[in-house]
């Protein structure tokens, strides 16, 4: 049943072995949408969206199964499913400039 909604994993392949991930991360709520950061000197960042409205950047090079940003209800942010995410080229140019 979609509404009811558990915990969620987000597993990472390589092509040298695609039985078993490198990586693996564990959720409080299910993942709805993933994205890499499209610069390849940043590519190892994971912008994460979540059913309950949790947004998070993991580090994959990390391998720790905790994310670098969390963004919660908690904190007064979204709160619906997010169903996509996607890191801005605006934002990226400022952070470089």
């Amino acid at each position: 049943d979609f509404m009811r909604q558990g915990t969620g994993m987000i597993c990472c392949y390589s092509l040298k072995n695609t039985a078993y991930p490198e990586f693996s991360f564990t959720t409080e709520s299910g993942v709805m949408s993933l994205d890499f950061h499209p610069q390849s000197a940043r590519c190892a960042l994971l912008a994460v969206g979540c059913y309950d409205g949790t947004v998070m950047v993991y580090d994959v090079r990390s391998k720790l199964n905790k994310p670098i940003y969390v963004s919660t209800i908690k904190t007064g942010k979204h709160t619906d499913p997010v169903w996509q995410v996607r890191w801005q080229e605006e934002d990226i140019a400022k952070e470089l400039g």
